[in-house]
């Protein structure tokens, strides 16, 4: 019986009985021999890759001024990428500078009579 997880110490008997099952069964030995070394070469590349590849954070920094430039080129040596950004974007263009409060805003009115058909045209103030 094989107990998990396994180890390295039985990893070349259960290795060896897999062998003797395919030999028995007229199996060619390439055919089993072959998804095991591309387990092998697929944890090697893991294991290279994640010791040499350190993942960077991004920061983002508002233009204003060059002295921005400056500050953040210091910061070249650290792990941390750098993006700049703009404050004249379409949308602080397009968007309304003042928000409307329409229950405090000045303007003329209509109120309509439910009873008769009449209406009373006002203006508003604040």
């Amino acid at each position: 019986m094989i107990t998990l997880p396994i180890t390295e110490q039985t990893k070349q008997p259960e290795w060896n009985t897999v062998l003797n099952a395919a030999k028995s069964n007229g199996f060619p030995l390439q055919i089993i021999c072959k998804p095991k070394k591309k387990i092998i070469l697929k944890t090697q590349k893991n294991k290279s890759h994640t010791h040499t590849n350190t993942t960077k954070k991004w920061d983002i920094f508002t233009y204003h001024i060059p002295l921005i430039h400056k500050l953040t080129s210091l910061l070249k040596n650290t792990n941390l990428n750098i993006a700049f950004r703009t404050i004249n974007m379409i949308y602080n263009k397009l968007r309304d500078r003042i928000p409307l409060n329409k229950i405090n805003s000045s303007g003329i009115c209509v109120l309509k009579c439910k009873t008769c058909s009449d209406s009373y045209f006002g203006q508003t103030g604040r």
